[in-house]
């Protein structure tokens, strides 16, 4: 409510934040550009004067907040659809093309909705599909590949192909090892 408060006043607010990347927290003005709910968790979008940026904050991961007595305007050019359209879900990150592709049993699934804007479909003869999209940022994607398990296939770019390829190999070994029982050998 507070975040939400300051946007409509157009207040500044100085915050405490969580970057679960670098597992620290830091100090950070921000303008309170817009508050999206997205995937069950609310964002920030807003100039963050630290980064002379605009960039996007997990509600969630604000520790501390204070609204300013400081004013901003939105920038005329900037336009929310506009700034997420490229990203695969909250993301950001350089423009990549991938092609992905899904087995006959996704397939139908994958066809009967709009995964992102820039997608292109490619039916096969033998009922798979090839997915083509042009995203910013490979993580959300790489997730969302992952989660359609053996039906998923990332054909480009290499890089991503081998973000998996080494996430399925670093889960096949924690299945093949019985973490609990290795846990109870060595405390035992």
């Amino acid at each position: 409510n507070r975040v939400n408060e300051a946007a409509v006043q157009k207040k500044s607010i100085e915050i405490v934040y969580y970057t679960m990347s670098r597992k620290k927290e830091g100090k950070r003005k921000v303008d309170p550009y817009r508050i999206w709910f997205f995937n069950g968790t609310f964002y920030l979008i807003g100039y963050c004067h630290k980064r002379r940026d605009i960039r996007i904050f997990a509600v969630d991961r604000i520790k501390m907040l204070h609204q300013t007595k400081d004013s901003f305007e939105i920038p005329e050019e900037f336009d929310f659809e506009e700034f997420m359209r490229p990203s695969f879900g909250v993301c950001q990150g350089e423009n990549v093309r991938v092609k992905i592709w899904f087995a006959p049993e996704a397939a139908g699934y994958i066809k009967e909705k709009i995964w992102h804007d820039t997608q292109e479909i490619v039916p096969q003869k033998d009922g798979s599909i090839i997915f083509e999209a042009e995203v910013a940022g490979t993580d959300e994607i790489k997730y969302w590949v992952m989660s359609w398990g053996s039906k998923a296939l990332v054909l480009e770019p290499t890089s991503v192909k081998d973000e998996v390829r080494i996430e399925s190999e670093v889960l096949l070994e924690r299945y093949a090892t019985d973490l609990l029982s290795q846990d109870k050998s060595s405390s035992a």
